[in-house]
């Protein structure tokens, strides 16, 4: 029986004053309902319903008329009642977790109870918030441990929930004073889970010249972790090409070593390799490092988490016959309903889809796609703002005959680049992305 139906039980035998445990004290509760509330409900139910004799599933008389005989209107509204009443009582429980010097085991069941139940990550940056606030870093270290926070990881990768929790957090981080943001960043980032499950869950790629470039300067510092040094010199040789700077090349990875790594990393080691490679002019490494990246995408069984990076490099540098590749060989997979893909996935394949159609000159396919892609989906995921520069580029050459509405997509790309502060992404760039 589920839960609310095990606590009518309860809450029938707080009622008699009796509990349940024999065909006596079943008929004594059949005599009671039989009198009080003229209850149709047989001795026969009532030893099913309390598992005295074989139980079925009890059918909505039983329980309505049991609800009513407790002074509800029905069944439904009993479950009603009681679930504000739980959810009440677990949400004083969780904001007791703000206090609260250290997170026990119980706490820990408690939150993932409460986040399966509700749905909502606030609850727990609130705690994380309120932790950084109060310089209890051990607590905001917990929460970000798969060791002790089981909803870290799903199905052997990072969840939705720490996705939610990681931009979350990363935005309050960004509003705090610069003295207290620093403060507190040094401490955080002195913690490994930290910033694998928080600070390189949620890249901001159009905030790297801003609070979030901060943090990674400050972790560049003192950085001595293979993995971690690669991504920031990925990182910061993206943003000296986005800022108009000249780039450096990155060594090669031994395959051994590559496999290793996260495969959001590697997609994006391969994507600066094929862009540094296509802007040196070096086809035949280009080559190299695309028929690498290809094989690995072929042999890998979720291809998403080698996309979201790689896929930006290739935008960024223009590179379309690479971007169709990607397109027709994907495709599928990422439209597959059997295939779990976030909304960024099909976000990304459409708007690749509309650029390489006005590339074909066809207008009136781009338009059609470009016109069913809402974008307030795709913000909530890491990567969505730096695709949400090129959805304003691509709407700006779709409507070029339309002024009015050209001119809204022009300003919302002007806004988006300056606010990242790369030079790259200039007029001229735009006007000329598809020549």
């Amino acid at each position: 029986m589920s839960e609310i139906t095990e606590l009518l039980k309860v809450d029938i035998e707080r009622a008699v004053g009796f509990k349940i445990k024999s065909t006596t004290e079943a008929k004594d509760l059949h005599q009671l309902l039989t009198e009080q509330a003229n209850s149709t409900i047989s001795l026969s139910t009532i030893r099913r319903f309390w598992g005295l004799i074989p139980a079925r599933k009890p059918n909505k008389n039983t329980l309505n008329e049991l609800a009513c005989f407790l002074q509800y209107k029905s069944f439904l509204d009993y479950s009603k009642q009681k679930t504000e009443n739980n959810q009440w009582f677990d949400t004083i429980k969780i904001n007791s977790l703000k206090f609260k010097s250290s997170l026990t085991l119980e706490d820990f069941k408690l939150i993932e109870r409460y986040y399966k139940g509700y749905n909502s990550t606030l609850f727990v940056v609130n705690i994380i918030e309120s932790a950084i606030q109060n310089k209890n870093w051990q607590v905001v270290f917990d929460l970000f441990n798969p060791k002790t926070n089981s909803l870290i990881i799903e199905n052997d990768r990072i969840s939705d929930y720490t996705s939610k929790v990681a931009n979350l957090t990363l935005l309050f981080l960004y509003q705090l004073p610069s003295d207290q943001f620093d403060s507190a960043v040094k401490e955080l980032i002195t913690d490994k889970n930290f910033k694998s499950y928080c600070i390189y869950v949620h890249v901001n790629t159009m905030n790297l010249n801003g609070t979030y470039g901060k943090i990674l300067k400050l972790i560049k510092k003192t950085s001595s972790d293979f993995e971690e040094k690669l991504f920031l010199s990925l990182i910061t040789n993206l943003v000296d090409y986005l800022t108009s700077k000249s780039i450096n090349s990155v060594p090669k990875i031994d395959e051994s070593r590559l496999k290793n790594l996260p495969e959001v990393l590697i997609g994006r080691y391969f994507g600066f390799q094929v862009l540094f490679s296509f802007l040196t002019n070096d086809p035949k490494t280009t080559e190299v490092f695309w028929n690498e990246y290809t094989k690995l995408f072929s042999d890998n069984k979720t291809n998403r988490h080698l996309i979201h990076e790689f896929v930006f490099h290739l935008m960024v540098g223009r590179m379309f016959s690479k971007l169709d590749l990607i397109l027709t060989k994907s495709h599928d997979d990422i439209f597959e309903y059997s295939h779990i893909h976030s909304y960024l996935d099909g976000f990304i394949f459409n708007l690749i889809d509309v650029a390489i159609s006005i590339k074909n000159k066809d207008v009136k396919r781009a338009k059609t796609i470009f016109s069913n892609l809402p974008i307030n989906k795709i913000m909530d995921d890491s990567y969505g703002d730096q695709y949400l520069l090129f959805y304003y580029l691509i709407g700006v050459h779709l409507n070029h005959n339309n002024n009015t509405i050209k001119q809204n997509y022009l300003v919302e790309y002007k806004n988006l680049a300056t606010k990242s502060g790369f030079q790259l992404f200039d007029e001229t760039y735009l006007m000329e992305y598809f020549k």
